[in-house]
């Protein structure tokens, strides 16, 4: 996701530095911002509070093929988040 990475980008930080912010691996963050995986929304809640920024920021600036996110794009993508993602 190009706002995480912008966000993280900014204030010098690397995947890594994320990921330990965020309680969550290296990997995961590099995955996210390259778009392997779409993160659920307890996963966003996370690395949204480690960049300090409120939760529905992160997804300002997505696009797809050039385009924002429609709330449609968006709402789909956290239902298959959380259909894979264990409990």
């Amino acid at each position: 996701m190009q706002r995480i990475k912008a966000l993280r980008e900014a204030r010098g930080w690397s995947q890594m530095d994320l990921g330990e912010m965020a309680g969550v691996s290296w990997t995961t963050v590099h995955r996210i911002e390259t778009r392997k995986i779409f993160p659920s929304e307890a996963m966003m809640t996370k690395i949204a509070a480690a960049l300090e920024v409120d939760y529905p920021d992160l997804w300002a600036a997505e696009v797809i093929d050039d385009r924002p996110l429609t709330d449609e794009e968006i709402r789909f993508g956290q239902e298959i988040a959380r259909r894979f993602t264990p409990p």
